[in-house]
C-alpha cells in the first residue's frame, strides 16, 4: 500500500491549507480533490473548493459547479447560498441570481447580518432598488448594532440616493464611534462635510485622519489617492 493511500479527507484538507498558505494553490486544488474524492458529501469540501477556484485559480465556473453540489447536498446551509450569490454578482454577473440566493439565504437564517449586508449592496449599486437597499441595511443594523460597516454603507445610501444629509451624518458618526480604524468612512464623512455642510476644517480633519490609516495599513494606493486629494483640500 502507497503512503498516498493512508491518507485521510482531513489529512488532505490541512496539506491543502498548508499549500494555499504557501501559494501553492494547483498543489492546493489537488489535495482538495482528493479529499472529496474519499469524503464526497462533505459541504464544507465543496465550499473550500469553490473558494479556492474562486479567489485564486480565477475558475468561476467551476466555483459555482462546486457551490451547486454543496447546495444540493445541504439545501439548508445558508453559508452556500451567500457564496454563491457572491460569486454570481461579482464574477459572473448574475444579479437575479444573486438576489436568489441573498434571499435564501436570508430566509434559512434570518439573523444573517452578512446576509442582508450583502443583499443591500446588491440592490443599491446593481438593481438600483434604493429603497429595498435601505431597508436591507436598516435591518442588517437592526440584527447587530455594532456593526460599522452596516452604518458606512447606509450612510452613503443616504448622501448619495436620498440626499438625506442629517441621516449620512449620523450614521457616518456611529459608524467611526464603532470602528474607528475603517478609513473609508473618515472618507465618506469629509466627503459630506466638504460638499454639503461648507466646513473645510472637518473635513480636512477626517481626511488626515484617512491618509494616516492607510498609511499605517500599508494600502499604498489609497493613501497617495487620499493625500492627492488631502494636498488639493488644503490649498482652498
Amino acid at each position: 500500500m502507497s503512503k498516498d493511500s493512508k491518507l485521510t479527507a482531513a489529512d488532505y484538507t490541512i496539506a491543502s491549507q498548508q499549500k494555499c498558505e504557501a501559494g501553492d494553490y494547483q498543489g492546493a486544488l489537488i489535495d482538495l480533490n482528493n479529499a472529496i474524492a474519499l469524503k464526497n458529501n462533505s459541504v464544507e469540501l465543496y465550499i473550500n473548493r469553490g473558494l479556492l477556484k474562486e479567489h485564486k485559480l480565477n475558475d468561476y465556473n467551476g466555483a459555482l459547479d462546486d457551490y451547486n453540489l454543496a447546495a444540493q447536498i445541504d439545501p439548508t446551509a445558508a453559508v452556500v447560498y451567500n457564496n454563491r450569490g457572491l460569486l454570481k454578482e461579482n464574477k459572473l454577473d448574475d444579479y437575479s441570481g444573486a438576489l436568489d440566493d441573498y434571499s435564501n439565504a436570508i430566509g434559512l437564517n434570518p439573523h444573517t447580518v452578512t446576509g442582508y449586508n450583502n443583499r443591500g449592496l446588491l440592490k443599491e449599486n446593481k438593481l438600483h432598488d434604493y429603497n429595498g437597499a435601505l431597508d436591507d441595511y436598516s435591518k442588517a443594523i437592526e440584527l447587530n448594532p455594532l456593526t460599522a460597516k452596516a452604518y458606512s454603507d447606509r450612510g452613503l445610501l443616504k448622501y448619495d440616493k436620498f440626499q438625506d444629509i442629517p441621516g449620512a451624518l449620523a450614521d457616518y458618526n456611529r459608524g467611526i464611534q464603532l470602528d474607528p480604524l475603517y478609513a473609508e468612512t473618515y472618507i465618506l464623512r469629509a466627503t459630506l462635510q466638504y460638499d454639503r455642510l461648507n466646513d473645510l476644517a472637518s473635513a480636512i480633519i477626517d481626511l488626515e485622519r484617512a491618509v494616516k490609516l492607510y498609511q499605517q495599513q500599508d494600502n499604498t494606493e489609497m493613501y497617495e489617492l487620499t493625500t492627492t486629494l488631502l494636498k488639493q483640500w488644503q490649498k482652498n
